[in-house]
């Protein structure tokens, strides 16, 4: 089926019959459609894309993610995160090679897959603008920071090619930094249009037979903080230094009392978006250890001490704010539901229709072998 797809969304461009809107849902990537797609949809027309292959997103082989994806993907917590910036950036090249510019509307991550709802509109001025939103990533395996290298910035009415902004060594633990990408830097979601869609669910929700799972994840959507990309998950900081976990209202608690702003993510559970830096994270997490006391043995290790061995700048507030609880939270809204299985079953290696009664195995005269 997937060439007579891409046959058919290709011949429509070519007799200039466009689609308002154009959802792509296949099994696996959905790379090898995205031309054809962006081809026969509208201007101003619909995009919707759905990825499950994960894994590859997801950081485990990079050279597969460059090959689908033109992007090389990292080992950070923040990986489902990074699958929808890697697609994004993916399709924006591509929209931009056609003069066509993208504007996500929501990006969503769910169980298994990911999926994108876009707005695409024609203009070379916006297809080439795209380039300020796009970045490579610096990461640090060990302690988990990272941070944006954009690959233009502005000059005077045009671009210019950006200077490098970091050392390719961690400034906490010391670790040589490796590099991904690049992923779209900006914007995930359209905050009106994702309100639209809640107040469309809250009036009518007779249509929607999963209306608490859809409240549940665009309220945490539209409670994320805009323009911050990626996030830091408490639980793998915490257990590079093994220490106790800080509370999550009081760590957001404390990242707001310092001057910064802190979200949660509908990505994942436990991670949280914030403009400040991983310096002042850090600086947080050594206030916490002197507050609890990490073991003398664990405090010896190589990285462990080389990380506390530096004083905070600043000492962190953890009194508990009033406005840490967030509209989804109290309402209880369904956030992180749990399912019963891990991911979608492999694909069928033989056609449903075949005749199963029939043993593989071949005979000498290369005859098949009834089943007994």
């Amino acid at each position: 089926m997937a060439p007579i797809s891409r046959r058919l969304m290709l011949n429509a461009a070519f007799d200039q019959q466009w689609f308002h809107a154009v959802d792509l849902d296949p099994f696996g990537t959905a790379a090898p459609f995205l031309e054809g797609a962006l081809q026969c949809v509208a201007d101003g027309g619909l995009l919707m894309v759905t990825c499950t292959d994960t894994a590859i997103l997801c950081g485990n082989f990079p050279e597969a993610c460059y090959s689908r994806y033109a992007s090389t993907c990292i080992r950070n917590p923040a990986h489902h995160e990074l699958s929808l910036r890697i697609l994004l950036n993916c399709i924006a090249m591509r929209a931009g090679q056609l003069e066509k510019n993208i504007q996500p509307l929501v990006s969503l991550r769910e169980g298994h897959y990911i999926r994108l709802y876009l707005a695409v509109q024609r203009g070379a001025k916006g297809a080439k603008e795209n380039v300020r939103k796009c970045c490579y990533i610096w990461n640090c395996t060990v302690c988990h920071s990272f941070y944006l290298q954009p690959m233009c910035e502005p000059h005077k009415t045009a671009y210019d090619n950006a200077v490098i902004g970091h050392s390719n060594i961690c400034g906490i633990c010391g670790t040589n930094m490796r590099i991904g990408g690049p992923i779209w830097a900006g914007r995930l979601h359209d905050q009106e249009f994702v309100s639209e869609a809640i107040k469309n669910i809250s009036t009518v929700p007779e249509r929607y037979g999963t209306k608490e799972l859809l409240l549940g994840k665009l309220k945490m959507i539209h409670e994320e903080l805009p323009d911050q990309p990626l996030y830091f998950c408490a639980r793998d900081i915490f257990k590079v230094v093994h220490c106790t976990p800080i509370p999550a209202k009081q760590l957001i608690s404390a990242l707001r009392r310092a001057g910064y702003k802190c979200s949660g993510s509908h990505c994942e559970q436990e991670s949280y978006k914030t403009d400040a830096s991983f310096d002042v994270i850090w600086d947080i997490i050594r206030c916490w250890i002197k507050r609890h006391p990490i073991s003398e043995q664990r405090a010896t290790y190589p990285k462990t001490s080389v990380i506390l061995g530096k004083e905070p700048s600043f000492q962190a507030d953890f009194a508990v704010l009033p406005e840490v609880e967030t509209e989804s939270r109290v309402a209880k809204h369904l956030r992180f539901p749990k399912y019963d299985h891990s991911g979608p079953m492999a694909r069928p290696k033989q056609p449903p229709n075949r005749d199963r009664s029939v043993d593989q195995s071949e005979s000498g005269d290369g005859t098949k072998k009834p089943r007994l």
